[in-house]
Protein backbone atom coordinates (compact mmCIF):
# COMPACT_ATOMS: atom_id res chain seq x y z
CA UNK A 1 0.00 0.00 0.00
CA UNK A 2 1.49 3.31 -1.00
CA UNK A 3 -0.05 6.71 -0.66
CA UNK A 4 0.81 10.26 0.24
CA UNK A 5 -0.88 9.41 3.58
CA UNK A 6 1.58 6.62 4.46
CA UNK A 7 5.30 6.28 5.18
CA UNK A 8 7.29 3.11 4.45
CA UNK A 9 9.36 2.06 7.49
CA UNK A 10 10.42 -1.29 6.04
CA UNK A 11 14.12 -0.35 5.80
CA UNK A 12 14.30 0.38 9.55
CA UNK A 13 11.92 -2.34 10.72
CA UNK A 14 13.01 -5.13 13.06
CA UNK A 15 11.07 -7.52 10.80
CA UNK A 16 12.96 -7.00 7.54
CA UNK A 17 11.03 -9.79 5.77
CA UNK A 18 7.74 -7.88 6.30
CA UNK A 19 6.49 -4.68 4.70
CA UNK A 20 5.58 -2.07 7.29
CA UNK A 21 4.03 1.34 6.84
CA UNK A 22 2.88 4.11 9.15
CA UNK A 23 -0.34 6.00 8.62
CA UNK A 24 -0.51 9.75 9.11
CA UNK A 25 -2.56 11.37 11.84
CA UNK A 26 -6.37 11.22 11.42
CA UNK A 27 -6.13 8.73 8.53
CA UNK A 28 -9.06 6.33 8.26
CA UNK A 29 -9.55 3.27 6.07
CA UNK A 30 -12.77 2.97 4.10
CA UNK A 31 -13.61 -0.53 2.87
CA UNK A 32 -14.15 -0.55 -0.91
CA UNK A 33 -14.56 -4.27 -1.52
CA UNK A 34 -14.26 -7.63 0.20
CA UNK A 35 -13.35 -10.98 -1.37
CA UNK A 36 -12.17 -14.45 -0.38
CA UNK A 37 -8.95 -15.87 -1.78
CA UNK A 38 -8.93 -19.38 -0.39
CA UNK A 39 -8.62 -19.14 3.39
CA UNK A 40 -7.74 -15.43 3.24
CA UNK A 41 -10.22 -12.56 3.32
CA UNK A 42 -8.92 -9.64 1.23
CA UNK A 43 -10.13 -6.11 1.90
CA UNK A 44 -9.60 -3.36 -0.61
CA UNK A 45 -9.49 -0.06 1.25
CA UNK A 46 -9.23 3.62 0.44
CA UNK A 47 -7.39 5.97 2.79
CA UNK A 48 -9.21 9.12 3.84
CA UNK A 49 -8.38 11.96 6.18
CA UNK A 50 -11.12 12.84 8.65
CA UNK A 51 -11.53 16.52 7.80
CA UNK A 52 -14.29 16.97 10.39
CA UNK A 53 -12.17 15.83 13.33
CA UNK A 54 -10.14 19.01 13.63
CA UNK A 55 -6.51 18.99 14.65
CA UNK A 56 -4.79 16.42 16.83
CA UNK A 57 -4.73 19.04 19.59
CA UNK A 58 -8.52 19.38 19.32
CA UNK A 59 -8.96 15.61 19.56
CA UNK A 60 -6.56 15.29 22.51
CA UNK A 61 -8.30 18.15 24.34
CA UNK A 62 -11.69 16.52 23.80
CA UNK A 63 -10.37 13.18 25.03
CA UNK A 64 -8.91 14.88 28.13
CA UNK A 65 -12.25 16.57 28.87
CA UNK A 66 -14.07 13.27 28.41
CA UNK A 67 -11.70 11.43 30.75
CA UNK A 68 -11.94 14.22 33.34
CA UNK A 69 -15.76 14.14 33.18
CA UNK A 70 -15.79 10.35 33.56
CA UNK A 71 -13.40 10.52 36.52
CA UNK A 72 -15.56 13.21 38.15
CA UNK A 73 -18.68 11.08 37.74
CA UNK A 74 -16.91 8.03 39.18
CA UNK A 75 -15.64 10.08 42.13
CA UNK A 76 -19.10 11.48 42.80
CA UNK A 77 -20.76 8.07 42.52
CA UNK A 78 -18.28 6.50 44.94
CA UNK A 79 -18.62 9.45 47.33
CA UNK A 80 -22.41 9.10 47.36
CA UNK A 81 -22.25 5.37 47.97
CA UNK A 82 -19.72 5.70 50.83
CA UNK A 83 -20.91 8.85 52.51
CA UNK A 84 -24.58 9.67 52.48
CA UNK A 85 -23.96 13.22 53.65
CA UNK A 86 -23.32 16.16 51.32
CA UNK A 87 -19.68 16.15 50.19
CA UNK A 88 -17.50 19.16 49.57
CA UNK A 89 -17.88 18.67 45.79
CA UNK A 90 -21.06 19.28 43.88
CA UNK A 91 -21.99 15.79 42.67
CA UNK A 92 -25.55 16.29 41.58
CA UNK A 93 -24.74 15.95 37.82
Amino acid sequence: MTSELTFDIGPISFYLHEREILFGALVMMECISLRNEGAVIVLEVRLNVNALAGTLDDIMNEMSRSIANTAEKCFCASSRSRIRSRSSRDCRG
